[in-house]
């Protein structure tokens, strides 16, 4: 719908007080002449880029994946610790993609999910399960998504080997039988990222934990939110007479490993 916009001025009568509206129509500057040659460059850089992103048919870090918890999970056997691990997210979009990832590389029906609505069907799954087993028990506190989350973590714990979350795992989840903590997306802030660690690392953790990170050398916010990382772990570090900070063996150039000591 095409709008007019006008300012109405009102003039003072001696006879009637007032009289109606004059308007005055905007005054507008002429349109600038359109550079049509930039137009079209920009276009066809616009265009390039989307053919290049749909000739992407693997995702690299998705793949890095796939060794990192072989590995970390082997670091979990000597250790002594579950083989459980979370894998942290910044995106539902991202989270879905890893499901379907690890669902078809050997991880299916070992696998539940955590975000702000809960609404995907493995969850609902698992939330039903649990209001029946757990009827009449006072652990069911009548708000949905405060019992659909406890839902969740429990089946983790019990039954299923990773924990796909979003940051809404990130805070108020008690995850210290899992001792293995994947960055999936290294946020900016390390505040955030200390806070999902301290999912796992809490008191009444029987386990170093094991947190895999996973960095772009290439960028340089990522590298210094791990620097960042290193120089809080590193205290600990010395007074354990322990290296806080060791690099994984290549499974990925974007790959990093921290063992944090457990709170004893």
């Amino acid at each position: 719908m095409k709008r007019e916009f006008s300012v109405f001025s009102f003039q003072c009568s001696e006879k009637t007080g007032f009289e109606l509206p004059k308007t005055e129509p905007l005054k507008t500057e002429p349109l600038k002449t359109v550079d049509l040659q930039r137009l079209d460059d920009e276009l066809a850089e616009l265009l390039g880029f989307s053919q290049l992103a749909t000739r992407i048919t693997a995702n690299a870090k998705g793949e890095a994946l796939l060794p990192a918890l072989e590995i970390a999970f082997k670091r979990a056997d000597e250790f002594g610790a579950a083989r459980k691990a979370v894998v942290f997210t910044e995106s539902r979009r991202s989270q879905q993609y890893l499901f379907e990832l690890l669902s078809q590389r050997g991880f299916a029906g070992q696998l539940v999910l955590m975000n702000g609505t809960n609404s995907d069907e493995v969850s609902k799954d698992i939330y039903r399960r649990w209001i029946v087993r757990h009827a009449g028990q006072p652990c069911i506190s009548g708000s949905k998504p405060v019992d659909i989350k406890a839902a969740i973590v429990e089946e983790f714990r019990d039954t299923a080997s990773i924990l796909i979350a979003t940051e809404a795992a990130a805070e108020g989840v008690n995850l210290q039988f899992c001792s293995l903590v994947v960055n999936f997306d290294l946020l900016w802030n390390p505040q955030r990222i200390e806070q999902r660690i301290g999912r796992c690392h809490r008191y009444g953790q029987k386990h170093d934990v094991v947190v895999v990170n996973f960095l772009n050398r290439r960028n340089e916010a990522d590298q210094r939110v791990f620097e960042l990382l290193s120089e809080k772990f590193r205290p600990w570090a010395r007074c354990h007479r322990y290296s806080a900070s060791a690099e994984l063996p290549r499974a990925s150039e974007l790959l990093s490993i921290q063992r944090i000591l457990s709170r004893l």
